[in-house]
């Protein structure tokens, strides 16, 4: 006689499920607003989609007898033009030694820029009114002044906040286009990913 199944559980499974990956038959499309992850045969995959990213990615690596799955980060119509990545660097670069908070959305006619209205900022700081909607925002940025650009534990904080997925970018050493500097992740609770662009770019995401 099977074990009864606890009905949290159960619950969890239905929200948040583990698929074994078909070694012959095809895996199903994940629908929009939903994640799983992905027993694969050469590791755990987590996969997501918003309405502006669809994401899998390999969070551990172990050999199983299942089938073969790729990872991916792909913005809702095809890579994204560097060009975006340059419209951020340009904002964090009129912030100067101020930070500064951004990011890119998709809206009716495309990706835009989005920028909050600021409530207060410094070289160590910013806080705005945090308008976006979560499942149109790609890439959230905010600029470290003249500080380097690393993630710290407030950004770690502030990203888990969000449901994810979408890619976390800070910009640092504001002071001149010579001296910028970038780091950046994907973020979908409770995961942090580090990437750079190679990885974005070998992932079809840039």
């Amino acid at each position: 006689m099977s074990a009864a199944v606890d009905p949290r559980d159960a619950v969890l499974q239905a929200a948040f499920p583990t698929v074994p990956v078909p070694r012959f038959g095809a895996l199903p499309d994940l629908p929009v607003g939903r994640k799983r992850l992905l027993v694969a045969s050469d590791g755990l995959y987590l996969e997501v989609r918003s309405t502006a990213l669809h994401a899998r990615l390999r969070l551990a690596s172990v050999d199983t007898p299942h089938g073969a799955c790729r990872e991916f980060l792909a913005p809702a119509g095809g890579r994204l033009d560097r060009n975006w990545i340059g419209k951020l660097a340009e904002l964090a670069l009129a912030g100067g030694e101020s930070e500064v908070a951004s990011g890119i959305v998709l809206g009716e006619d495309g990706w835009r820029l989005h920028r909050p209205r600021t409530l207060s900022s410094s070289g160590a700081h910013v806080t705005y009114r945090d308008d976006f909607e979560d499942d149109a925002l790609l890439v959230d940025m905010h600029s470290h002044g003249a500080l380097d650009a690393f993630f710290s534990s407030t950004d770690d904080a502030g990203d888990l906040a969000r449901p994810g997925p979408y890619l976390a970018v800070v910009l640092g050493r504001c002071q001149s286009r010579e001296s910028l500097s970038w780091v950046v992740r994907f973020v979908c609770a409770p995961y942090l990913i580090a990437l750079d662009t190679e990885r974005l770019t070998d992932l079809g995401c840039l």
